[in-house]
């Protein structure tokens, strides 16, 4: 709510060790029957947490009971590379979904690369990210009362703040599924 000051936040560091495009290869890999040809096969249509899931991209993320699901590990899916992936498929109250996933892919890639920052390891040939990827939740007055982002029990509902120390940066990535009201 607009003009509400913070009287609490709870912060959680997200897992970001993704430096490669290969971290979605489970997807593109035509033999785990989510893809063929780059496009992005359909399903039975089902409704899950308030999202429709109607190909094989969203039961990925979404249904567990899936056949699909299971690709990626429970700590699989805790990396910042997953969670950008989930937050642009599912995208926002009116999205518009692609049949094809190069979009998602290359949407993906050029958000990464813009909100990290990455290093060389030391002594090595190998490149590791840099930033801290933190997911916040601020609190009003009743600390069992979420301001930002308004509901975060909504997979869509978030806000990232992306620190790079060495840049003395940090840069605040949010987003609020449904209606915003402002005041």
């Amino acid at each position: 709510m607009a003009g509400k000051p913070a009287t609490k936040v709870t912060v959680q560091e997200v897992p970001c060790v993704v430096t490669s495009m290969a971290f979605y290869d489970k997807i593109t890999n035509e033999k785990n029957g989510i893809v063929r040809k780059g496009r992005i096969l359909e399903c039975m249509e089902e409704q899950i947490n308030g999202f429709y899931v109607n190909d094989k991209l969203r039961a990925l993320l979404l249904d567990p009971d899936s056949d699909v699901y299971q690709l990626y590990s429970a700590e699989e899916r805790q990396q910042f590379a997953f969670l950008l992936l989930m937050h642009f498929t599912l995208g926002g109250l009116y999205c518009q979904q692609e049949f094809h996933i190069d979009p998602y892919l290359e949407t993906v890639k050029q958000v990464y690369k813009e909100l990290l920052s990455v290093q060389r390891a030391e002594n090595q040939n190998v490149i590791e990210v840099r930033s801290k990827v933190l997911r916040a939740v601020a609190y009003g007055d009743d600390e069992n009362e979420p301001i930002c982002p308004s509901d975060p029990a909504n997979k869509q509902n978030f806000l990232y703040l992306i620190v790079d120390d060495f840049k003395r940066q940090v840069t605040v990535f949010q987003h609020q599924y449904g209606p915003v009201h402002f005041f």
